[in-house]
């Protein structure tokens, strides 16, 4: 009798190596008080396990992170990724700051304060 090949759900997460892969699109998105928060869900990940670099272009005035992390589960020999670039636009927001609590990834983005330009009542006036 021929043998087959034949694929184990341990040889489908061996050849896939990562079950969820988050992209660029936050999870969850929240604006308030000049700030936005941006959350990512990494499964299995802690703050040790990230690396988050930044770069700048001069150019364009952008800062970009690059965010990398990855983690074998012991257990089923799973790993769990998290592989993406963020682009933080440097007119708008002035810095960040990165945590991670239970399993999410939480980018805080501070919004540059802009002096409110003034607007006089010239109604009585004409």
């Amino acid at each position: 009798m021929e043998e087959t090949n034949k694929l184990t759900w341990a040889d489908f997460y061996q050849v896939v190596k990562a079950p969820w892969q988050i992209g660029t699109i936050a999870d969850h998105t929240k604006e308030f008080d000049n700030k936005k928060y941006l959350s990512y869900n990494v499964p299995g990940l802690t703050a040790e396990d990230i690396k988050i670099e930044k770069h700048f272009v001069n150019k364009t005035k952008r800062t970009y992170l690059s965010v990398l992390g990855e983690k074998e589960d012991t257990v089923t020999g799973c790993v769990s990724v998290v592989d993406f670039e963020l682009d933080i636009d440097t007119s708008i927001y002035s810095k960040y700051e990165t945590k991670v609590v239970n399993g999410v990834l939480v980018i805080t983005l501070w919004e540059i304060k802009n002096k409110e330009p003034e607007c006089r009542d010239i109604s009585g006036l004409i």
